[in-house]
């Protein structure tokens, strides 16, 4: 899939020390489409010192049913929009010299059913249109992944209780940089 023309895949440098992932994985982007309705589908993934892409967590998320599943609201061309895509929950640990690799498309046929990228009922379409979707990647649209913080830095907190902070990777010039929020 890395290889695709419609896959925009970030990978983060190999990794100096393994890291652990135990809980819930989401992405925040910013986002653009010229279409009135599209998906923006997330894999997240584990590349192998030998090149080989492991697959680890997914999600998808319908444009029309980003504010709740109980109504549509459909996207306007150009507006950029903010929004979270689940990838749920996973338990994995990144080895030393392997890298963290985050794919995201607008599909991911046949585990989810394709959007015809129109403001017709899915399954009601009698047409469909090629979507130009946009991720935005700058300081005013910081698009990331966010990753539960590493166990062992749950340990180090010896203070009172406060909000879980999330491991951010940020998707900048088709690289990480791994950052603490």
């Amino acid at each position: 899939m890395e290889n695709r023309s419609d896959v925009l895949v970030f990978t983060s440098p190999l990794l100096e020390q393994p890291y652990e992932a135990t809980g819930p994985v989401k992405a925040q982007l910013f986002i653009s489409s010229d279409c009135p309705d599209t998906d923006f589908t997330m894999k997240l993934t584990d590349i192998y010192p030998d090149g080989r892409s492991m697959f680890i967590t997914d999600g998808i998320l319908r444009m029309r049913n980003r504010n709740g599943q109980d109504h549509w609201e459909l996207m306007q061309p150009g507006v950029i929009y903010e929004v979270e895509v689940d990838l749920w929950s996973t338990s994995y640990v990144w080895n030393t010299g392997h890298r963290i690799c985050v794919e995201v498309s607008s599909s991911n046929y046949p585990r989810f059913l394709n959007n015809p990228n129109t403001a017709e009922g899915i399954g009601k379409n009698t047409t469909y249109n090629i979507a130009r979707n946009m991720v935005y990647v700058d300081m005013d649209h910081p698009s990331c992944i966010l990753l539960p913080e590493p166990i062992n830095e749950r340990v180090k907190i010896t203070s009172l209780p406060t909000p879980m902070s999330s491991f951010r990777i940020r998707l900048y010039n088709l690289f990480f940089s791994l950052l603490f929020t």
